[in-house]
């Protein structure tokens, strides 16, 4: 039985795993990718949809993006989307499956979260789809790092770069944060050559001592990040932990994706 509110009961998941991402993270991760060179302009695909974070985001990018391609598995949420106007630009929305998805590698930014269960399938689809000067961006559970079966995926498909989150996000709409779980922005460059480079992004403001609320950070605001460089063959999980970015038990209870 579901609680009241409608959530799924505690250790179920949501159906199609729906957990969507917040406005202003969105809005922060897409304008650090933009300032730090990833977006040079093009077509953006937006893989998992849902409500529409990431494809706003996009819209607001410069230069305005070519096209931008709203899917999501869910064909109600997709219809939901399709009466949204987004603003600039042209936004396409369809109601399919992004892994059965077929067409030209001619994506300049593939961006979005990706359902938890499905994380590494998603992946792999994005990568095969990006343009010749393309940029996979998914925001995925630090724990995606983990498992002897992803292996060869980091083999074959290093990270040019992950954002590592200060401030763990709430997928709720309530506020509430996954105990014990970390996130990061995982950004894989076609151009890219040489080790994956860390960066500790804050990307919103702390509370003030008045308890105002927390707000995303802005290109004004002075920067809060801390960058490193992982050696070459390195094991990306192992350097976050011995430099202590993330917490030993936000791998436990990983599972797929």
């Amino acid at each position: 039985m579901s609680p009241p509110d409608g959530s799924p009961p505690k250790n179920e998941r949501r159906p199609l795993d729906q957990y969507f991402t917040p406005d202003d993270l969105a809005e922060a991760l897409v304008s650090r990718l933009a300032s730090d060179g990833w977006w040079r302009g093009g077509r953006v695909l937006e893989p998992s949809a849902g409500k529409g974070a990431f494809v706003r985001a996009a819209i607001g990018l410069s230069p305005t993006p070519r096209q931008v391609l709203a899917v999501d598995l869910d064909r109600d949420r997709a219809q939901e989307l399709g009466y949204i106007r987004f603003g600039p630009g042209t936004v396409d929305v369809t109601g399919s499956d992004f892994l059965a998805l077929n067409g030209p590698a001619q994506w300049a930014l593939v961006i979005g979260n990706p359902p938890y269960s499905e994380a590494e399938a998603h992946t792999r689809k994005a990568l095969s789809l990006r343009s010749r000067f393309g940029v996979v961006a998914f925001l995925l559970r630090m724990g995606f790092l983990e498992s002897e079966e992803r292996a060869a995926f980091w083999r074959e498909h290093p990270a040019s770069k992950v954002y590592v989150l200060s401030q763990r996000p709430s997928f709720t709409g309530e506020g509430k944060t996954d105990r014990g779980q970390s996130y990061g922005l995982f950004v894989w460059a076609t151009w890219h050559r040489g080790p994956t480079e860390l960066e500790v992004l804050s990307w919103r403001q702390p509370k003030k001592r008045n308890g105002s609320q927390d707000r995303a950070a802005t290109p004004e605001d002075p920067p809060m990040t801390g960058m490193i460089e992982v050696p070459e063959g390195a094991d990306l999980k192992e350097e976050l932990l011995k430099r202590g970015l993330v917490k030993p038990d936000a791998w436990e209870g990983q599972g797929e994706g």
